[in-house]
């Protein structure tokens, strides 16, 4: 990522793989510190988890995270170096991210550096978005059973302008076909 406000240069990805429920923490650094952090934040809001998953990051793969996992009594697998797939569910999560902030930062006129400001807005989407994997439901709801849906949308799509009109199937801008969710995957990074 850019630099954004207040030094803001990497989003730490928490993902729960059986809802897909995702977090997206905006760090000044890729550190311990703030996996160790994170991590906590996540345990106080939703009980702690016994089995994580990661990439081998000097920020994962380290003695302070080793120490939460010995005192946690949870087991951490490692993702072989170099093979993206091995941690797939996230990397897809990554290109999803990327691929709505950029949307949002042009959408919006936004500079590159303002990067944090529409993250929120961005897992907000992701986390309130039906998804086909759980039938439809959100992963806010698959995760807390809160009601999720797409609340969000407007803000990721605004009603049409008078006149804007992009020639696909007689749909306005932000309108995709059914099924269609705001955040597709996608390769784009900027």
């Amino acid at each position: 990522m850019a630099e954004g406000a207040g030094g803001l240069k990497y989003v730490l990805l928490l993902k729960d793989n059986m809802s897909g429920y995702v977090e997206l923490v905006a760090c000044v650094q890729a550190t311990s510190d703030e996996v160790y952090q994170s991590l906590l934040d996540w345990f106080k809001r939703f009980g702690v988890v016994r089995q994580w998953v990661s990439d081998q990051g000097a920020h994962f793969r380290n003695r302070v995270i080793a120490e939460l996992q010995r005192a946690l009594g949870a087991h951490h697998h490692f993702t072989t170096a170099y093979t993206l797939w091995a941690n797939g569910t996230v990397e897809v999560v990554n290109r999803e991210v990327l691929k709505a902030v950029k949307a949002l930062l042009s959408k919006r006129r936004l500079r590159v550096e303002d990067w944090p400001r529409v993250l929120p807005v961005v897992q907000g989407a992701l986390n309130q978005m039906p998804a086909d994997r759980l039938n439809g439901m959100s992963p806010l709801t698959g995760f807390t059973a809160l009601p999720g849906g797409a609340q969000l949308a407007s803000i990721l799509h605004p009603p049409p302008r008078s006149g804007d009109h992009d020639g696909r199937l007689g749909r306005h801008p932000g309108e995709g076909a059914p099924g269609d969710s705001a955040c597709s995957t996608g390769r784009h990074a900027f």
